[in-house]
C-alpha cells in the first residue's frame, strides 16, 4: 500500500492518495479506530464497512402528493449492471403502504421470476387477480382449487380430463378415427 495524504485524529483517520489492494487508489476515505468507514476510489467505486447495523433515514421534510403522486425520497439506480440485495443468513423485508414490482424490458426480457426452495404464499384480505394472455398452473403432485362460497370456472372451450382417463380416451379416439377413415374410404 502506498502512503497518501492521511490526517490522523484520536478516533479516526481521513485519507487520500493511498492504494487499497484489490480496490484501487483512494480519492477520499474515512476510517475509525475500530475499522469502520467508507472510501471513494479514483476508479469510481464506493466501499463502506460497518461492523454492526447501518441505518439511513430520509424524507423528513417531504410532503407526499405536493410534487405529484410519485416522489422518490431514496433512489438507488444502476445505469448499467444489476442490483443485489443479499442476506445469506437473514431475511429481506420490504414494508410499505404499497409495493410495486415492474419489469419493463423488451422481449425476451421483461420478466419477473419468483423462486424458492420451499413454499410461496400469496395472501390478501381482499382479491388476488392473475391476468395474462396465457396462464398455467402446474403441479407435479397435487393442485387444489377451493372456493368457500363459490368457485367459478368459465371458458369458451373447457376441457377437464382425469389423467387415468387419458389412455382410454386415446384408445377410444383411435377407434373413432379408424371408423371415420373407413367411412371416408367408402364414399
Amino acid at each position: 500500500m502506498t502512503i497518501g495524504h492521511p490526517q490522523i485524529y484520536e478516533k479516526y483517520r481521513v485519507d487520500s492518495g493511498n492504494t487499497l489492494p484489490k480496490l484501487g487508489e483512494v480519492e477520499y476515505s474515512l476510517l475509525t479506530e475500530s475499522g469502520n468507514g467508507f472510501a471513494y476510489l479514483k476508479n469510481g467505486k464506493h466501499v463502506m464497512a460497518c461492523d454492526a447495523t447501518s441505518h439511513e433515514s430520509v424524507g423528513f421534510d417531504v410532503e407526499v402528493g405536493k410534487n405529484g403522486p410519485y416522489l422518490p425520497t431514496k433512489w438507488i439506480r444502476a445505469n448499467n449492471g444489476d442490483i443485489l440485495f443479499d442476506a445469506p443468513n437473514g431475511t429481506i423485508y420490504l414494508n410499505a403502504k404499497n409495493i410495486v414490482l415492474n419489469s419493463n424490458g423488451a422481449d425476451p426480457d421483461g420478466n419477473i421470476f419468483l423462486s424458492c426452495c420451499n413454499d410461496v404464499y400469496i395472501k390478501s384480505t381482499d382479491n388476488v387477480t392473475i391476468t395474462g394472455t396465457n396462464v398455467t398452473v402446474s403441479a407435479s403432485k397435487t393442485a387444489t382449487l377451493v372456493g368457500q362460497h363459490t368457485t367459478n370456472i368459465a371458458a369458451n372451450f373447457l376441457g377437464l380430463v382425469e389423467v387415468t382417463d387419458i389412455a382410454s380416451s386415446i384408445t377410444s379416439l383411435e377407434g373413432r378415427f379408424t371408423d371415420l377413415l373407413k367411412l371416408l374410404e367408402s364414399i
